[in-house]
């Protein structure tokens, strides 16, 4: 018995030096041939998160899923399944999927690494029927309501807004212009005259949105022009009108005095290649005295064809030496 003990620690202390002399690569096997078992590499299994927004998910609208914040222990690469609950599936570290029914549905994220551990998460989304907010839009102007504005004058539009379910609602106005607002009463001015379509977008605590919407047709005033045409000097005088796109009319009224039926003038209306598209005289009236008023209308089916931009309103003397003038324009959408 002690024979066999000496002979177990002689053959340790041989295998001890051998391995010195030979390199630690073979100790595995040194440890093998005296019975040594290997420890099994324990590989932990991945951890799996769920992320959804929103959380409050209303029938057919979209929800992003997103694997955020899960992890491999080892730090091994993942490869992520969506289970939507209802039949749907989707692979990726993200996901968007609408949910046709309403209803309470279990979301499962698998992430699965190449050493085949696997982790799970769950979440339990509640799908209902939600009806969109009804939106509708109120336009005033001095406190008055309004059905058409003028470029540069302020007008107030009212949000009226109201949630079948009651929900509280987010608003979002867009005036095309470039302008936006996120208040139920916003103040707005457009600069140019034209015709704009005004949307309100509100939306829901579950996302579900209700828009209204509103064409609105601006003004735009040339304002009060102050002139003057003269015999053998300047005998017309042009100013400058933008006009865009779908007039429906352009007014221009010319007041001047008559100088006991002496004088006259011609209102003309150019498009910016400087064709008359309208004109209009005025006076003189045999022994009138005081102002005299010409008044030039082109309505639509006068303007159409003709180009938007920049276009003309001229002046021009027709009698009289020395005719001083007032004129003023509208361009109406």
């Amino acid at each position: 018995m002690h024979m066999r003990a000496a002979i177990t620690l002689a053959a340790l202390f041989v295998a001890v030096s051998l391995s010195g002399c030979l390199g630690v690569d073979n100790m595995p096997q040194f440890k093998q041939a005296l019975g040594f078992q290997p420890e099994p590499l324990k590989v932990l299994d991945p951890v799996a998160r769920i992320r959804a927004s929103p959380t409050l998910v209303a029938v057919g609208l979209p929800v992003a899923f997103s694997a955020q914040g899960s992890h491999d222990p080892q730090g091994l690469p993942l490869v992520f399944t969506w289970d939507f609950g209802d039949g749907a599936h989707a692979v990726g570290s993200a996901a968007t999927h609408a949910f046709r029914s309403a209803g309470s549905f279990t979301v499962t994220l698998g992430a699965a690494n190449p050493a085949g551990a696997r982790g799970t998460d769950t979440l339990l989304l509640t799908v209902t029927d939600n009806q969109p907010p009804a939106v509708t839009i109120a336009v005033l102007q001095q406190g008055q309501p309004a059905t058409r504005g003028l470029a540069g004058g302020e007008l107030t539009f009212q949000a009226q807004v109201a949630d079948p379910e009651g929900q509280p609602t987010s608003l979002r106005w867009d005036f095309a212009d470039g302008s936006t607002s996120l208040t139920t009463t916003a103040q707005h001015a457009f600069q140019h005259g034209g015709r704009y379509l005004v949307t309100l977008t509100a939306t829901d605590a579950q996302g579900a949105s209700g828009i209204g919407q509103l064409p609105f047709a601006v003004d735009e005033s040339l304002g009060a022009q102050q002139g003057q045409v003269a015999l053998l000097a300047q005998e017309e005088q042009g100013f400058p009108l933008t006009v865009r796109d779908g007039p429906s009319e352009v007014t221009a009224r010319v007041s001047f005095d008559g100088a006991l039926g002496l004088n006259g003038v011609e209102v003309r209306l150019l498009d910016p290649a400087g064709n008359v598209v309208a004109k209009q005289p005025a006076g003189p009236s045999p022994g009138a005295q005081g102002a005299l008023q010409g008044v030039l209308r082109a309505d639509a089916s006068v303007l159409s064809g003709h180009s938007p931009g920049t276009w003309s309103l001229v002046v021009a003397r027709t009698s009289g030496a020395q005719v001083p003038f007032q004129l003023d324009a509208l361009v109406r959408y």
